[in-house]
């Protein structure tokens, strides 16, 4: 509870001079703004302040900000609020401290900097706000899963620190019992009704809990506090309890958070799933090095039981703490996080491990270990190891640890005043914790029948319609007899111990007991409520009503107070005892208790008790304070409380399973920043409770009216509704329904239509339906004050707010998205209210009169519809509406189908050339002819549904019209909507166009410029650096073709120059007074323009001529809006930019306008027209600036944007587009030319192959005919070394001939008809049709391996028909590594294939009349030639005489002479003299022979065939005479070149002469 109503200090003022003891403490505190708050410390009320400070999530603008922006970030539950991030870091305010300042954060970005480390900020806060606003803190932290602060550091001049108790006071914690937690994960999840029981709900500062504390020793590599996040967030969430060193801000050093102790809990919920341990456990976090921190341990070590020490390096001293600590400790677990030591250290670190687990007998499992540093080993190791120990330790509360702490002279924040306010409490509540029921009936007596019965009385009397006087005095009869029996109460010991508590002059001990109360009475009676375990899931808690359906809380004690003050009034009793109690409900109402203003179980409002209280308030506060009124109107699950907390930071009681229900109005007083904004300087907030609460089936029906009336009621009361919608299931959304839409009839039947606004807190298909339904309902309502400007398409839906009220799990992750749609919420919340008029400004009478009006046409039942619980005509509406929306979406679908192909349409109309202003008027011409045709479908479908027989259409047809007019205010929105869209496709459109256009000049101009410097790539052969490349680029680049030129348009600050305007017609008009009023030109939101009734001043109630005033304003007012809006609208059609003149003759024209106008208003009719046309006119001047300046820059930025981009495209395919040229001329140059020239040379070979077979054909006719040629050449030549180098290889002498004779034939002159020229045109077919087959390969894929894409050119000319031999070595170079554009390489391919042939055909010309042989072409005839005589190749293994026989498919190889051995150096056996026996001689005999191929072993010659069956030879005795004439003839020769003796030849060979032989050859070889 708040204490003081006070004006909000500047946060960044630091006037207090105090002189700062405690170095870092000063320092921080300076600069975060907080010494002030020091000695006079924030409360509640200041809360208020700063959640209304702003309505946007703004990042703090320096250090001195950061204190507010925490508390507002924290109400909104922003997971970054403990960001300690701000823009900029002012030196000045490190110019008088010593503190450095911090540096910037990495990764956050240049803006943003950390001021201090977070649990500084957070410290400083807890230090800067008094006991109840850091109560409200802790529930807001827990609620956002952050770690709490329990213990705070010493702060001068105090040197003991402070143990925290009251903040945890008012924190609940919902967990399963620690038997039941233990046993879900083996038994079956059974719906029984005793399981239910298994949960409770306690207060954490006295429910008992296991602890662990944790700690470290020294420095560590790893982060303690993020081990026991992963610790505390179970297997299936990861949070951040804990700051850690890896958030923003958390590598600073921390200045007065060291020392702090943090708590966190594992509250586990039965799910052996998401539960890290199966019982509740509280966790406590040092922050700093525990062994310099002596209290804090002892503190820790004996309330905990379980003592967690983190290390990383033992030494000896370190044994003595931890031994020390171990003696008050029950369990210690130690936790090694060391993962890298130098040689040797490691087994001293060992050593000492060990020593220390001796010395502290420590159980098995008790140190964690070879973890290696890894945070979540280590966290799931120590789990493991907590698990063993958990089971056996004993709870602790919070309130012993405060006994400990005492002892250890710690400060406790609970002073005297708290301790006295506990005693109070207790003595109020007295004896109910017995029997709260009981208790209730017994000191709460007002509350019971009697009050209930009174209210049926008072509606009874009023509802009669004359006919039963009887009756009348009957009933009269009956509420005096019970007025008389209430003037017999006596004050109740409870009320009366209650009031006195209250009646307090410090204001501090009455909000210690208010708290306590609630405390008391929350701790008392939850464990008599067990929510199911599915709601627990939701956190949605619902309770088992005890016979009388009662939860005692604070708000019945208040209402006993009001119901005493109203019954004594209406007994007139001069009581002064009670007589006072509305000044004290007024003062509670100022310090932030909620007022009760409808009693929603008696369905009644104590009108005497309000009107006073209301009286009183008024002469504690400014007069003629304006106000607006809000009221959150949801069902009793929708947590209207927490919602108002975090949008308005209003502190309606909450937490408790059941308020009473009713209406509670609470004051928030705005900032002066938001005063002049919102034209009030309070709100009056209204919250609504219990509302559709289930209780007992007897009561069923009557809880249905009263649930009526009270919507009703609070629904006519404000300015603005809130309809706060949560539906969970079909009932619920049946129930909101008929609530929400029958006190909404009633209210506009009373002209009492308040201004809707919806949320949900549901993403649910039930709540989204439910959502839409009632926006139509509202629309439909509100048609007289809905705009188009104002009206929700069906496509939209509501803010939907998922706070974490919703989550049973203490400790969730927050959503950035919680924050962004409260804020949404807010903004939406707060703009509605600044919209929102009514016929007279309300102040805080005009509140008591609204509420006298309602409660009156409640009770007399002036409404068309009843309260007695027919809902038929809700329905029949609500029908009506889901009709209208099912035909709003069917109508949606269709016209974005229609809108499918706007770009179509778009690119259709501009090739037949049209204009854009001409094609948009023509689509906004169908599309308006579209959307009329589907609202008239709509309007039919509506008008069939109202022609049914089967409903009572006889009050929703009084809304017919406003049906029609939502379809049609649906169908224009659509309309403007759908023009928009259009518009902008156009405006798309005509830009795409235009930088196609410019596109398309870019590339052209590059694509010139290309060419030429890939023409002196090529031409010069050099390679171009990117200097030139860049230089050629931007040579280009510079001097650009567009079609976007046009005059250059100036950038005029409109609104400040229309000020100028309006300001010196004011001073003309002397309306100086007015010119605050200004500040609305410029406001896209400003609402459309509405007379009021402040319009007219007295000349119209002296002249009696308001009336019509009202009747001519309106006109007058509407005409001049059309006519200046008209002159604007033509000038913008013309893209005529602005000029003061034009504002001049605006206000000229209303000038004279006003002077002849025949009615009467004063000043603020003139300056409020004046504003709005003014306004209206810079914003479409402002808008046709706006885009004719991104017109004029769409050239200018799309070049500034894409040059960069260009010029690297530029660059890139220049060098790819380069590389390729460079890849097809040196594929052509060393693949394709050698195949051309050889393919020519073919031609060339043939030729001069035919003629030398035509002059020496016998010669070549066959392997005979050319052994017998050089046989005879050999003997006419008779030389030696000819012989010899013959008969040492036949093919070698042979080739040498063949090549001997090529040189002799091209000796002389040959003429020869090579046919190259055919062969060259040939050739080049071939490459053509290679390449082109090529190009169609594509295989789907427009890049292509350069390599496999030439092979395959490769593969097609040699596997073709008259195949090309094309050399591929050159293929494997990196030059062709590369994939590029097909296309552009088959270009580049075909330019040089082109050249190519172009250079064959000088080659053929300049060598037409002479041919140079080139050695290739002699080697490739003297291959051919050898190929046509060589035969099958194969010798005699004896002679190596050549096989004769002229088929090469022969098998059988023979010899027509074979030689004499010794020709090629046999020898005779044991002798040393040359063989002269052949081998046909050798095989007739018995002689043997050995060699390789007999393995050495020595074979018959007879028996050759066994070793060489492919051969015959065929015996004889004698020896050709050529051989014989050979070997007489050089017999000494061979001898001496073999080193042999001669051969002992028979003396007749040396009669046989050469003409013998020569004889013998000719027979032999053609006989």
């Amino acid at each position: 509870m708040s204490l003081y109503r006070k004006e909000m200090p500047p946060l960044n003022g630091n006037k207090s001079r105090m002189v700062a003891q405690n170095k870092a403490l000063g320092s921080v505190m300076f600069m975060l703004g907080m010494r002030d708050f020091l000695r006079d410390p924030l409360d509640l009320t200041s809360m208020l302040h700063i959640a209304n400070l702003t309505l946007e999530d703004e990042t703090p603008a320096a250090p001195n900000f950061l204190l507010q922006s925490f508390l507002r970030r924290l109400w909104l539950y922003h997971p970054d609020a403990r960001s300690p991030c701000c823009i900029s870091m002012p030196e000045q305010h490190y110019a008088s401290v010593t503190c450095e300042a911090p540096t910037m954060d990495e990764g956050i970005g240049d803006e943003l900097r950390s001021a201090v480390h977070p649990l500084d900020l957070i410290t400083g806060a807890y230090m800067s706000s008094n006991s109840f606003l850091r109560q409200e803190i802790t529930y807001h932290m827990v609620q956002s899963g952050f770690a709490v602060p329990l213990l705070l550091p010493a702060v001068w001049p105090d040197v003991n620190g402070t143990l925290l108790l009251w903040p945890f006071r008012g924190t609940m914690g919902v967990h399963k019992g620690a038997s039941a937690s233990s046993s879900a994960a083996s038994s079956s999840s059974s719906a029984s009704s005793s399981s239910l029981q298994d949960f409770q709900v306690k207060n954490m500062a006295v429910s008992r809990m296991a602890m662990i504390s944790c700690v470290r020793l020294g420095e560590l590599n790893v982060s303690k506090s993020r081990v026991l996040n992963r610790v505390l967030s179970g297997p299936r969430k990861k949070c951040a309890f804990f700051v850690h060193r890896d958030m923003e801000g958390g590598h600073l050093a921390r200045s007065i958070s060291e020392g702090m102790v943090e708590v966190g809990w594992n509250l586990p919920l039965g799910d052996p799933n998401g539960d890290t341990f199966s019982r509740p456990l509280l966790l406590a976090n040092l922050r700093g090095d525990a062994a310099a921190c002596d209290r804090p341990m002892s503190l820790l070590s004996r309330g905990s039981g379980i003592l967690v020490v983190f290390f990383e390096k033992l030494e000896e001293a370190d044994l003595e703490k931890l031994t020390y600590w171990r003696s008050m400790a029950c369990h210690m677990v130690l936790v090694d996080t060391s993962h890298i030591y130098r040689d040797g250290e490691r087994e001293t670190h060992n050593r000492l491990l060990r020593k220390a687990v001796k010395e502290l007998e420590l159980e098995a499992g008790m140190v964690v270990s070879e973890c290696r540093g890894e945070e979540e080993e280590i966290a799931v190791h120590l789990i493991e190891a907590l698990d063993r120990v958990i089971p056996h330790l004993h709870g602790v509360n919070l309130v012993d640890l405060a006994g400990i702490g005492s002892d250890l002279c710690y400060n406790l924040d609970e002073d005297d005043f708290c301790h006295k306010a506990y005693q109070e409490s207790e003595e109020v509540l007295r004896g109910m914790e017995d029997d709260p029921a009981q208790f209730k009936r017994d000191q709460l007596p007002l509350q019971d029948k009697p009050w209930k019965r009174l209210a049926v009385l008072y509606k009874e009397q009023c509802r009669e319609d004359g006919g039963g006087h009887f009756n009348r005095e009957r009933l009269k009869a009956e509420e005096n007899g019970i007025l008389e029996e209430t003037k017999k109460h006596v004050v109740t010991p409870s009320m009366r111990a209650f009031i006195d508590a209250l009646t307090t002059m410090h204001g501090v001990k009455r909000a210690y007991f208010l708290n306590w109360m609630k405390a008391r009475l929350d701790a008392t009676q939850w464990d008599t409520v067990s929510p199911p375990a599915a709601a627990i899931a939701q956190q949605v808690v619902v309770e088992q009503p005890s016979e009388d359906g009662v939860f005692l809380g604070l708000e019945h004690f208040l209402r006993e107070m009001g119901l005493m003050y109203e019954l004594c009034y209406h007994s007139k009793s001069t009581d002064s005892y009670v007589i006072r109690l509305p000044n004290l409900g007024a003062e509670l109402l100022m310090h932030g208790v909620p007022l009760e203003i409808y009693d929603g179980d008696a369905s009644c409002v104590p009108i005497n008790w309000i009107n006073r209280v209301l009286i009183e308030l008024q002469k504690k506060v400014l007069l003629n304070l304006r106000t607006k009124v809000i009221t959150a109107l949801g069902l009793h699950n929708a947590k209207n409380a927490e919602v108002l907390t975090t949008l308005l930071g209003a502190s309606f009681l909450k937490g408790s399973p059941r308020h009473a229900k009713g209406a509670y109005v609470l004051l928030v007083t705005l900032p002066e920043s938001l005063r002049w904004e919102m034209e009030c300087e309070m709100l009056l907030v209204v919250n609504t409770e219990g509302l559709n609460h289930p209780g007992l089936p007897s009561e069923a029906a009557q809880n249905t009216i009263h649930d009526h009336e009270l919507a009703t009621f609070v629904t006519g009361l404000c300015d603005i509704l809130l309809l706060n919608l949560k539906a969970e299931n079909e009932a619920e959304m049946r129930d909101t329904r008929q609530v929400a839409v029958s006190a909404l009839l009633r209210n506009k039947e009373l002209e009492k239509m308040p201004v809707c606004q919806i949320m949900s807190q549901d993403e649910g298909p039930d709540t989204k339906a439910l959502a839409l339904h009632m926006s139509r309902v509202v629309q439909v309502l509100s048609v007289d004050k809905t705009s188009e400007d104002s009206f929700t398409p069906s496509s939209s839906s509501s803010p939907c707010l998922l706070g974490p009220w919703n989550n049973s799990i203490l400790y969730s992750p927050l959503s950035p998205e919680c924050t962004k749609v409260a804020l949404e919420i807010k903004n939406l919340l707060f703009a509605t209210t600044q919209k929102c008029a009514r016929s007279q400004v309300t102040r805080l009478p005009q509140f008591m009169e609204s509420i006298h009006q309602l409660w009156e046409a409640i009770k007399h039942g002036s409404f068309p519809l009843p309260f007695d619980g027919d809902t038929g005509v809700a329905d029949t509406f609500s029908g009506v509406c889901d009709k209208m929306i099912a035909g709003e979406q069917k109508m949606e679908s269709h016209m974005q189908g229609f809108l499918g192909g706007v770009d179509d349409r778009i690119s259709d109309m501009r090739k037949q050339r049209r204009n854009s202003e001409d094609i948009l008027r023509t689509l906004e011409d169908e599309t308006e002819r579209e959307t009329k045709t589907q609202s008239e479908r709509i309007q039919a479908s509506l008008e069939e549904h109202f022609r049914r027989d089967d409903i009572d259409f006889q009050l929703v047809s009084n809304y017919k019209a406003s049906f029609r007019s939502s379809v049609n205010t649906y169908g224009s929105q659509t309309t403007t909507e759908l023009n928009k869209t259009l518009e902008s496709a156009t405006d798309v459109y005509d830009l795409s166009a235009r930088i196609k256009a410019l596109q398309t000049a870019i590339e052209a101009a590059l694509e010139v410029k290309m060419r030429a410097l890939l023409n002196d790539s090529r031409e010069n052969d050099t390679c171009i650096l990117d200097s030139r490349l860049e230089s050629e680029f931007a040579s280009v680049w510079n001097e650009i073709p567009t079609n976007l030129e046009q005059k250059a348009v100036e950038s005029q600050d409109i609104v400040a120059k229309v000020k100028q305007e309006l300001r010196s017609n004011l001073r003309i008009r002397v309306l100086q007074k007015y010119i605050d009023k200004l500040e609305y030109i410029g406001n896209p939101g400003l609402p459309d323009f509405e007379v009021r009734n402040d319009h007219f001043g007295f000349r119209s109630k002296v002249k009696r001529t308001l009336s019509n005033d009202k009747e001519e304003a309106p006109k007058f007012a509407a005409k001049m809006i059309n006519q200046c809006g008209l002159n604007v609208e033509e000038k913008v059609k013309r893209k005529e930019t602005y000029k003061d003149k034009y504002a001049t003759e605006l206000l000229e024209v209303v000038d004279k306008g006003l002077h002849m106008k025949d009615f009467n208003a004063n000043s603020q009719f003139e300056i409020d027209l004046k504003v709005f046309i003014c306004n209206k006119a810079a914003l479409a001047f402002l808008e046709l600036q706006n885009k004719l300046i991104r017109q004029m820059n769409s050239k200018e930025k799309f070049l500034h944007d894409n040059k960069e981009k260009y010029m690297l495209d530029f660059m890139y395919h220049f060098r790819k587009r380069d590389q390729c040229q460079k890849a097809a001329r040196t594929f052509t140059n060393l693949c394709l030319k050698p195949a051309v020239q050889g393919y020519i040379q073919n031609s060339l070979g043939a030729a001069i192959l035919d003629d030398i077979l035509k002059k020496d054909g016998q010669r070549f006719n066959g392997p005979r005919d050319f052994h017998y040629h050089v046989l005879r050449d050999l003997l006419a030549e008779d030389s030696f070394e000819s012989f010899y180098e013959f008969l040492q290889s036949g093919e070698t002498y042979s080739r040498k001939k063949i090549h001997d004779q090529l040189i002799g034939y091209f000796s002389g002159t040959v003429m020869v008809d090579d046919g190259r020229d055919q062969r060259k045109d040939e050739i080049f077919q071939k490459i053509d049709k290679s390449v082109q087959e090529a190009a169609g390969d594509d295989s789907g894929r427009e890049q292509s391996n350069l390599r496999q894409l030439l092979a395959s050119i490769c593969h097609s000319l040699t596997t073709g028909a008259g195949g090309v031999t094309v050399p591929q070595e050159a293929l494997v170079g990196p030059l062709f590594d590369i994939n590029t554009h097909r296309e552009i390489f088959i270009a580049n391919l075909r330019d040089a294939t082109e050249e190519l042939s172009q250079e064959m055909d000088v080659e053929l010309r300049q060598t037409r009349d002479k041919v140079d042989i080139t050695p290739d072409l002699l080697y490739r005839l003297q291959d051919e030639l050898f190929d046509r005589v060589k035969g099958c190749g194969e010798e005699c293994p004896f002679c190596k005489a050549p096989c004769d026989e002229g088929d090469k498919d022969h098998t059988l190889h023979s010899c027509l002479w074979h030689r004499p051995k010794g020709l090629l150096s046999y020898s005779v056996s044991n002798s040393s003299s040359l063989s002269h026996s052949t081998c046909s001689q050798e095989v007739g005999g018995d002689n043997l022979f050995l060699n390789k191929d007999t393995a050495e072993a020595s074979v018959p010659y007879k028996d050759y065939h066994t070793v060489y069956p492919s051969w015959y030879i065929k015996v004889a005795e004698a020896i050709s005479p050529y051989w014989v004439y050979v070997l007489t003839r050089f017999n000494g020769r061979f001898a001496q070149t073999y080193q042999r003796d001669p051969a002992d030849v028979p003396a007749h060979w040396s009669s046989v002469t050469k003409e013998d032989a020569l004889a013998s050859l000719r027979q032999a070889f053609y006989s």
